[in-house]
């Protein structure tokens, strides 16, 4: 690797800081920590929609066999939550539904609503899988071999897979049958669910993840060994074989001159 972007200065420490903070029973649950139970616990467990609230968030349906309006979940989330919020409403929006009350009738023709209908939280929290579980699927999102230069990607490939495991890289490449860039994605993403979700790699926060699967493909791209992808996926691991929980890494950035 080229030593020219970046000053050995600048490689950190391998100090999770952020776990040194936390307090003890925080350290001895390692708790999971993901922005999806905060922005769920921004939404009140209850909001009752007026007529102006209806006709702001409504959306118009034009199909072949359906014209008129719809009122989801969804619209109405995205009416509540600030902006900084808006990405995270898929990820929350089963925990909420529509009720109405029994006399509930609307006339939008005439601007008109009898009765009640409510935004309602069902569920106040969200499962840590099911947090780790949206944040591997984001997280190997921004891996894509479409991205990947030919040259020298098996080799790359191998590194990724021997990083996250000794062994499991040279493993897939003596069993390679067909393209390795293809194959490659399919395995380092595989291979990264199960490191989070069997708790092989014990990482806790969801942000770490994301920047995991942006590692990846960056030194998966890299054609002239700039890039320091590997240099972050190696720290994580050195950091992981502290059997220790791991809830943040000083990332090591490009230092262009």
């Amino acid at each position: 690797m080229t030593l020219g972007y970046f000053q050995r200065d600048d490689m950190g420490t391998l100090r999770d800081e952020a776990y040194e903070k936390l307090d003890y029973l925080s350290q001895l649950t390692e708790v999971v920590i993901g922005p999806q139970n905060e922005v769920l616990g921004r939404v009140p467990d209850r909001v009752e929609l007026k007529l102006e609230d209806i006709n702001s968030t409504k959306h118009a349906l034009w199909g072949m066999q359906t014209l008129g309006f719809e009122l989801n979940v969804v619209h109405v989330l995205r009416s509540i939550l600030p902006s900084g919020d808006q990405d995270y409403v898929p990820d929350i929006v089963d925990h909420f539904e529509l009720q109405t009350s029994k006399d509930f009738e609307l006339d939008l023709a005439n601007c008109t609503m009898i009765g009640s209908i409510t935004l309602v939280k069902v569920s106040p929290h969200i499962d840590e899988k099911k947090i780790l579980e949206l944040a591997i699927r984001k997280s190997c999102q921004q891996i894509s071999y479409y991205n990947w230069p030919g040259k020298r990607v098996k080799d790359k490939i191998v590194t990724v897979l021997n990083t996250f495991e000794p062994g499991r890289g040279t493993e897939w490449a003596k069993n390679l049958v067909g393209r390795a860039a293809w194959d490659g994605e399919v395995k380092i993403k595989s291979t990264l669910s199960e490191m989070i979700l069997e708790n092989k790699w014990r990482i806790r926060d969801v942000s770490i993840i994301l920047k995991v699967g942006k590692w990846i493909n960056s030194y998966l791209m890299d054609e002239d060994d700039s890039d320091l992808g590997l240099v972050n996926l190696t720290k994580l691991k050195m950091m992981l074989d502290k059997d220790l929980p791991v809830y943040s890494v000083d990332e090591v950035k490009n230092v262009h001159f």
